[in-house]
């Protein structure tokens, strides 16, 4: 990577200070804090480096805190779509010598997880079977604050495929509807399988809603499609 890079090692540097940030107190303690707000925000737009990304990659994961999710999911889907640009020009054994062994194997096998999702959502799309509308007290609103902070949830019935859904819901972003049980209901049993990530925040410490936006959008879509949810 060169130094050079816009995003390149002053970006990475600038995460490495803001991990550090914390232990000053006072005037070093507020610098870290204000840093630490704006330095994910100027990464996201400056990155333009495979090898920038994936560096920042790695370091966005190991530091602890919400602000460096988005870095880290949108630096993956970066290096991803790159490496599938670069699969089309240039054969396989010149990009593992140019990436190393290690980057070059992670990313094919990412590539392939995408290129497997889209395909199988591909393949589903207009086989939506059409539904026998649930009784209407199983589907009827509850006055309690969804996952996405609606201020209303509907169940899970009331959100199936191949149903006419509430006049507020949008089809496309049913998820954003439903309660806390219902969340842990639907996507804590397949999180793992389908690889979204782990870690606790959820109910019962499955894949919380805040983790599954953080999710590359073929990955979330491969989530919901599983949920019965796309």
């Amino acid at each position: 990577m060169e130094a050079g890079a816009p995003g390149g090692r002053a970006g990475v540097s600038a995460v490495a200070e803001t991990q550090r940030g914390g232990g000053g107190g006072g005037a070093n303690s507020g610098r870290g804090a204000a840093i630490g707000a704006t330095v994910p925000a100027v990464i996201l737009r400056r990155i333009s480096s495979v090898h920038n990304c994936c560096e920042l990659l790695a370091l966005a994961r190991g530091v602890e805190g919400a602000a460096f999710a988005p870095i880290a999911a949108a630096r993956l889907r970066y290096a991803v779509n790159s490496f599938e640009t670069l699969v089309g020009l240039r054969d396989a054994a010149t990009l593992r010598a140019c990436l190393g062994p290690d980057v070059h194997d992670s990313l094919a096998a990412a590539l392939a997880e995408q290129r497997s999702c889209l395909a199988s959502i591909k393949a589903g799309l207009g086989r939506v079977r059409e539904r026998q509308a649930p009784p209407a007290e199983a589907a009827a609103p509850r006055q309690e604050t969804s996952v996405a902070g609606r201020p209303v949830c509907y169940p899970l019935a009331a959100l199936a495929p191949g149903l006419t859904w509430p006049p507020d819901v949008d089809g496309g972003c049913r998820e954003q509807w439903l309660g806390a049980d219902d969340w842990a209901a639907a996507f804590g049993p397949i999180a793992g399988a389908c690889g979204g990530g782990g870690g606790g925040g959820g109910s019962g410490g499955g894949l919380s809603y805040q983790e599954f936006v953080a999710l590359p959008a073929w990955r979330r879509n491969k989530l919901k499609q599983a949920a019965g949810l796309f």
